[in-house]
């Protein structure tokens, strides 16, 4: 049997914060780039095979937050607009992390990607 490396990653739901309200995002949008191993079989929860595999999306608002299906060990890179935020552990049991707050309200760009290392 396979062992699947990491999270059914990231991807029950990215949310992002607005000022007032929360916007929840299927991981089966178009605009959300998915690189690297990932399979689709069940477009509500892609998983990753590989480290590095890495999400990318656009969004507005002051947080985003992802909902993990499936707990480990693993890490994850998060990168807002460029800048390096750090590692944030998956966590155990799966459930809700926010990846970045206290943003300006506008758009943003997050690259998210499956690390084996804290950064």
């Amino acid at each position: 049997m396979k062992k699947r490396i990491g999270v059914l990653m990231f991807c029950t739901m990215l949310i992002c914060g607005i000022a007032q309200a929360a916007q929840v995002i299927d991981p089966s949008d178009s605009n959300i780039q998915y690189r690297g191993r990932w399979d689709y079989s069940n477009p509500s929860t892609p998983w990753c095979h590989a480290k590095s595999s890495t999400i990318i999306a656009n969004f507005q608002g002051t947080s985003i937050a992802a909902n993990f299906s499936g707990g480990t060990s693993d890490y994850i890179r998060v990168i807002i607009d460029d800048d390096a935020l750090g590692s944030i552990k998956i966590p155990t049991p799966a459930g809700l992390a926010t990846l970045a707050s206290g943003l300006s309200d506008t758009n943003h760009t997050i690259d998210v990607a499956q690390s084996c290392l804290v950064i």
